[in-house]
């Protein structure tokens, strides 16, 4: 990743689900506790947890795609969660 590389409001930038950001994020936040030497540029991306653009969102997946993380664990949601959600769903 590079350096000089900056994250800013985007004020112009397209919209994101902020259920599939606050996901990802907390994903991240999870795997600062084994992986600290990511914490820094965690921090930066959850500034943007109100209003995420499609910028920030492409910041996260190339953390996620650096850190070889699961495809399971990208959006925050696992096999698991998504049963136990169909199980309990009204119709």
């Amino acid at each position: 990743m590079a350096l000089n590389a900056e994250l800013d409001l985007n004020l112009h930038g397209k919209l994101v689900s902020k259920k599939i950001y606050q996901g990802t994020i907390g994903s991240l936040l999870y795997l600062i506790a084994s992986r600290t030497n990511i914490g820094f540029i965690i921090c930066l991306c959850v500034r943007f947890q109100n209003t995420p653009k499609e910028l920030h969102l492409t910041a996260v997946k190339k953390i996620l795609d650096i850190l070889q993380v699961p495809k399971a664990l990208v959006y925050g949601i696992s096999k698991i969660e998504i049963s136990i959600s169909l199980v309990f769903s009204t119709p």
